[in-house]
């Protein structure tokens, strides 16, 4: 037999519960009741060319993809940082500290980037592992994105072992994250590398073009 409304113990009527379907319905169709779309919840922990103002480009990545971002960089980032307030395991620190957001609801956490350390040629195989980790233990639902080195044409990058150091770190990286489902952003190292425009003269920091 087909469904029809019944009456319940508060005593709702066939009647009322039509009408209030029938408003309900109307309303849907006519735009008083919508949707409220939420926006998608980014973190991102990084080094001085991805802290936040409108200006760099985390904010306008966030912006046009409609992400609700919660930037923690700091200038002199680093996975390497030994325990200084820049460290990225500080910057994690103080992302889980946040109670503004539920972690439940970040659908990305991006690392940007590692050029600090690749400056460095510290070697990764040991901290990548625990960050991607704690990561991804306490952002089950986020998608984990890496830009291993953001990087261009200037005097300190074009040393031979600091070259070298980006494809190592590159690898290191990747060997790490593979277990926690890291998407490693290839070939980032060479984005701003024929476009002097886009660095501070003999720089690593980009200008607003290169933003």
């Amino acid at each position: 037999m087909p469904w029809t409304l019944t009456g319940n113990s508060r005593g709702v009527n066939d009647s009322t519960l039509s009408q209030a379907i029938g408003a309900l319905t109307f309303g849907l169709l006519d735009g008083r009741y919508t949707r409220k779309e939420v926006a998608p919840v980014a973190v991102m922990i990084g080094t001085s060319n991805s802290v936040p103002g409108e200006t760099y480009w985390p904010h306008k990545v966030a912006a046009k993809r409609g992400w609700n971002l919660k930037n923690f960089s700091i200038g002199g980032g680093s996975l390497t940082g030994n325990g200084t307030a820049s460290d990225f395991t500080a910057q994690l620190n103080v992302a889980l500290a946040d109670t503004s957001f539920s972690k439940a609801d970040v659908k990305y956490f991006v690392v940007g980037d590692f050029g600090n350390d690749v400056r460095s040629d510290y070697n990764l195989t040991v901290k990548a592992p625990v960050l991607f980790n704690t990561i991804r233990t306490n952002y089950p639902n986020a998608r984990i994105i890496v830009l291993p080195a953001l990087w261009g044409q200037m005097s300190f990058n074009l040393e031979a072992y600091r070259i070298r150091s980006v494809t190592k770190r590159v690898e290191e990286l990747t060997e790490a994250g593979r277990p926690y489902g890291v998407e490693i952003v290839p070939h980032v190292h060479l984005w701003h590398w024929d476009s002097a425009e886009w660095m501070l003269p003999n720089e690593v920091h980009y200008t607003t073009a290169g933003h």
